[in-house]
């Protein structure tokens, strides 16, 4: 009931959709300032299995990688062979530390991800 009246207090319709449904945000591959904008919200993101894995700090098990345009982002979920679009919550990682310490890792983690 509080979900449905927040609704309603942003000026928003009711959705057909269950209130737990999050909106598909389309961010761009060529546009990083646009991922930003993303964080927190679920987006569907074209690419592919990378063939070659950087070094990513361990967020989750299982954990796998794929690579959108240049950047390669942690996936917690697990990337088909053949899978071209993973949907799932954008999050940005941050670890703080002196930059090109092993504490300093800064990238981007696809959470309660799938294979489209």
């Amino acid at each position: 009931m509080r979900l449905l009246l927040f609704l309603i207090a942003c000026g928003g319709k009711p959705a057909s959709t269950p209130a737990t449904a999050v909106a598909e945000v389309a961010c761009s591959a060529e546009d990083p300032s646009a991922w930003e904008g993303c964080v927190g919200q679920r987006v569907r993101l074209e690419g592919q299995r990378p063939d070659v894995v950087y070094e990513h700090p361990i967020l989750g098990d299982p954990q796998d990688y794929f690579q959108v345009g240049e950047r390669q982002i942690v996936v917690l979920g697990t990337v088909e062979d053949g899978c071209t679009a993973m949907s799932g919550v954008l999050d940005r990682v941050d670890m703080g530390g002196e930059p090109g310490t092993r504490g300093s890792y800064r990238g981007w983690v696809l959470r309660d991800a799938t294979c489209d």
